[in-house]
């Protein structure tokens, strides 16, 4: 969830040993053995992050059609990228209105997650749900509402591609990595919360070759330059994971892997949640933060047992801690007032350089002192100016994906692929 080892070991290794990766493909991570006498195919092969993996411009996520609610669209491509459509097509026959106020009132009371009490956040009230019932002309209670989606308080960031997080596994199929919207929450005046939340997909796979099918897909996005052709190319991509009843055999039909939360803006200490489309209810439900212990953990004898008893699995940057660990949200004390008190995860008894390689898997380290990270990778935004990405992002997490969406598009999928971390953006 966080970086989920954010690299792939040999990309930490070929970063600290300074090899200079080409600008076009940002090679980090070793292709095979090729004959030095003859131009390779991975030479040939250049991947455009801006328009491949990281999609923030101003001409796609403000969009005039795609960003602009319509209750009732005349085609596909009318709203398509818009928080209630995305919350819409993942409803299932649950009204989109019911659907998002019964997610927002999670906050407003204290939950319990897997043994673990997650704080309420009763702020959510005043900044987001009823300035949003306002305007909507609803009374400020839990009274029935329709949402006017046309004036919903988030803000699109970014749409990403993380075939880097693919799961396939021959014998029952898997995934081809994820595909993303993330989003920035908005005050009444509609300026920037320092409140993300990120829609993260499957990319949905029945056969090893689907996960090439899909690096195309997104690879042929670099044909075009930005604007409406580029942006009803990318619409086409983002209906195959994002539609309506695109995964028959999954909650609502929706493939909504997990919804996920960054927030510091309705109280602190700073929160991360994550939550599940419920298999019983159809509603959003909180559930435990993926690769990060409850913070009770910290700097204990447990935590230092579970790192040192799992040193290589974590080194290859496949931490899993136990689920009795796993907390419902995961804190950042000190944050957004950095001091002694700003939170790093601490372990008694493990080298540092495993303690950093366990830290940085989790959700907290990821997004704060592991990384150099405050807050989120993917920035909150004003309208009309473009998302800025964490140094983190550009410079280390980006470039390995490049490379490994070059090593996909030349030599296709194999089974010992590193995975290249699951941020949460």
């Amino acid at each position: 969830m966080s970086l989920a080892g954010h690299l792939p070991a040999k990309a930490w290794c070929l970063l600290s040993l300074s090899i200079v990766c080409s600008a076009l493909l940002g090679g980090c991570a070793p292709a095979p053995a090729k004959d030095d006498s003859s131009t390779s195919q991975a030479d040939l092969v250049s991947v455009d992050p801006a328009r491949e993996l990281m999609i923030t411009d101003l001409s796609v996520v403000e969009d005039p059609v795609r960003t602009a609610w319509t209750s009732s669209p005349s085609d596909e491509e009318q709203g398509a990228w818009t928080f209630g459509r995305l919350m819409a097509n993942m409803s299932g026959t649950h009204s989109p209105s019911d659907y998002v106020l019964k997610w927002l009132k999670t906050w407003e009371t204290a939950q319990v997650v897997n043994g673990f009490t997650v704080a309420a956040r009763p702020n959510v009230r005043t900044l987001i749900t009823n300035p949003w019932r306002q305007v909507s002309g609803c009374a400020l209670d839990d009274s029935p509402c329709t949402l006017d989606f046309s004036k919903a308080p988030f803000r699109l960031l970014a749409i990403v591609n993380r075939l880097d997080l693919r799961t396939f596994a021959d014998d029952r199929g898997g995934t081809a990595g994820q595909g993303r919207f993330v989003f920035g929450a908005l005050r009444p005046d509609g300026t920037k919360l320092f409140f993300t939340v990120i829609f993260e997909y499957a990319l949905l796979a029945e056969v090893r070759d689907d996960i090439v099918a899909w690096a195309n897909r997104w690879h042929r996005l670099a044909r075009y330059p930005f604007g409406s052709t580029y942006n009803q190319e990318l619409q086409r991509v983002t209906s195959r994971f994002a539609g309506r009843d695109v995964a028959e055999d999954r909650p609502n039909g929706s493939a909504l892997l997990q919804l996920r939360t960054n927030e510091v803006a309705l109280g602190v200490p700073w929160q991360l949640r994550e939550f599940n489309i419920s298999s019983t209810t159809g509603y959003l439900e909180l559930v435990t933060v993926k690769q990060t212990p409850d913070i009770s953990f910290n700097n204990t004898q447990a935590l230092a047992d579970f790192i040192n008893a799992n040193a290589d699995a974590i080194s290859n940057n496949r931490s899993n801690p136990p689920a009795a660990m796993l907390g419902g949200s995961a804190l950042t004390p000190g944050f957004p007032n950095p001091g002694p008190q700003d939170f790093v995860w601490r372990a008694p008894g493990v080298a540092e350089g495993l303690r950093h390689q366990f830290a940085i898997q989790t959700c907290n380290g990821c997004h704060l002192s592991e990384t150099g990270t405050r807050f989120t990778h993917v920035k909150p935004r004003d309208a009309g100016v473009k998302t800025v990405l964490s140094d983190f992002l550009t410079q280390t997490a980006l470039p390995a994906r490049v490379s490994d969406m070059v090593n996909i598009l030349t030599y296709g999928d194999s089974d010992d692929h590193d995975e290249l971390g699951d941020v949460r953006d």
